[in-house]
């Protein structure tokens, strides 16, 4: 009694097999029909509208996106005749080579777009380098300029002048620094 399941199965099985293998490719062409989006992903529902002879066929939706969760796929048919599905899986197939100019185009201006955001925070990185230059120098200021009091008055056109360095220094540095934020916020959109 086994033995004959076993067989049963088996023959089944390459009933199935055969027929898949057997079926006719369709090339299908579907549109987005409605898009739920959630907080973590997306819910996308394509329809196609095939007009087939009786027969066994395996349709295939080409230029969808690849981050599809194969566990969220799900398939329907409607129509007049007596349809079955035999199940859908998702087949990914690697290009080998670029298809298109468009595609190396577009992957230029990303490599251009991720050269000048490294650009710009490597200006940042100078930026903070500078500030901290200019802190050391207040610091340093800050301490010297009472001892230099018990020895010598230090000239008012010299306090002046640091003070107008430090200042005109300190606002050039936090503008750059905003003009950096602002480009990398824009490159990165």
């Amino acid at each position: 009694m086994n033995k004959a399941i076993k067989i049963v199965v088996f023959l089944g099985l390459i009933l199935f097999i055969g027929i898949n293998g057997y079926a006719a490719e369709v090339e299908v062409n579907s549109e987005i029909s409605e898009i739920c989006v959630y907080a973590d992903s997306a819910l996308i529902n394509r329809v196609a509208h095939l007009e087939l002879d009786k027969g066994t066929y395996t349709a295939i939706f080409s230029n969808i996106i690849p981050e599809v969760d194969e566990n969220s796929l799900r398939v329907s048919a409607e129509g007049t005749a007596i349809i079955k599905l035999f199940g859908a899986q998702i087949k990914r197939e690697y290009l080998e080579e670029v298809p298109s100019g468009r595609i190396k185009q577009l992957k230029e201006e990303i490599q251009k777009l991720e050269d000048e955001i490294t650009r710009m925070q490597n200006l940042k990185a100078i930026l903070t380098e500078k500030k901290k230059f200019l802190n050391s120098i207040t610091l340093f200021s800050s301490e010297q300029i009472p001892q230099d009091l018990i020895t010598r008055m230090p000239q008012i056109s010299d306090l002046e002048n640091i003070l107008i360095f430090l200042d005109t220094e300190l606002k050039d540095i936090y503008a750059q620094a905003l003009d950096c934020e602002l480009e990398i916020r824009d490159l990165k959109n």
